[in-house]
């Protein structure tokens, strides 16, 4: 074992796989609250990715072989753990209506920090992953636009660690807006990108942002699947919702596509997608998919090869429909 290999090693086992474990444990304390919105019986169970992978490069089978960009870890973790800590500091009776001019105001704040896009929804019980919960129903739902340069580049390392710092932005940005909604008197619980206590997709989906692609990622007109996702729950009971979805034709124009299918290295993207009686659908098989992604630098080839990652909805749209 080299030296670099057992600093990370170290680093690993002394600081993060007990951190995570410990903050995981954590999350948990949110079902004490009475308020909260639980899992509910059609919930999935939370595949926790940055537990996992470190499990497995503590058995050698991942990043520890290859590059990882570590500098991001730090404040990833910190701004997990600020994301529960921070939920004492909401008021004891938070404001449940925004006028229209505050909810203009926080899209200019949250775009301002990054965020492309800011929409807006209500969670299910069936959206927040099982044994967990959210604060409340009122979805703030951020996304966060991914470097087309780097993920051109997939696998690779320049890849990975723009998604962890995206990954760490976004966090970063989520808990400034659930403070901000705070010093308003408004209650927040801010989710962060990594990990999370709910399904995101579905969130951003019934915000309007894309739709669902065949590799099951969100499917958005500006950027393609090349976003991440977050949540900041709130008190605001008259955040403006989503309507109705114009983008559910991706879904069909998916089916003539298959590019993620035919390119997946390791076949991981299923033919038929598995439905659930719940709704859900699984688009990948998680027992191909994570192997290689932690041995990859996080692969992201499904997004690469993505023809909406380009940036041309617009022209796939009006070739599909015509």
């Amino acid at each position: 074992m080299g030296v670099n290999t057992a600093v990370k090693t170290v680093f690993i086992e002394k600081l993060i796989l007990p951190f995570l474990d410990r903050f995981f444990r954590f999350e948990k304390d949110v079902l004490k609250y009475p308020q909260a919105i639980r899992f509910g019986p059609d919930s999935s169970k939370r595949f926790n990715i940055p537990l996992e992978a470190m499990k497995r490069v503590q058995r050698g089978e991942g990043f520890v072989n290859r590059r990882f960009p570590a500098q991001f870890m730090l404040s990833i973790l910190r701004n997990m753990r600020k994301s529960v800590r921070s939920l004492a500091r909401n008021p004891p009776a938070p404001l449940r209506i925004a006028s229209k001019e505050f909810l203009q105001e926080l899209d200019s704040y949250a775009k301002s920090l990054g965020v492309s896009h800011v929409g807006f929804t209500k969670i299910g019980p069936k959206h927040v992953f099982q044994d967990m919960a959210v604060l409340y129903e009122n979805a703030i739902v951020l996304a966060m636009e991914m470097d087309k340069d780097r993920i051109d580049k997939a696998p690779s390392y320049e890849t990975m660690a723009m998604i962890m710092g995206t990954y760490d932005k976004l966090g970063i940005a989520a808990n400034k807006i659930a403070h901000y909604l705070r010093k308003q008197g408004f209650g927040a619980h801010a989710c962060h990108p990594l990990g999370g206590m709910a399904l995101y997709p579905p969130l951003g989906q019934m915000s309007g942002f894309g739709f669902h692609g065949r590799h099951g990622l969100i499917i958005t007109p500006e950027f393609g699947p090349r976003i991440r996702l977050t949540a900041v729950f709130t008190s605001i009971e008259n955040l403006p919702s989503q309507k109705k979805n114009e983008h559910g034709w991706i879904r069909e124009y998916c089916e003539t596509c298959l590019q993620c299918v035919k390119k997946c290295p390791v076949n991981a993207i299923l033919d038929t997608p598995i439905p659930h009686e719940s709704g859900k659908m699984t688009y990948t098989d998680r027992t191909k998919c994570f192997p290689y992604f932690t041995e990859n630098f996080g692969c992201s080839v499904c997004i690469r090869v993505c023809p909406f990652s380009e940036g041309n909805y617009a022209q796939i749209k009006n070739a599909f429909i015509s």
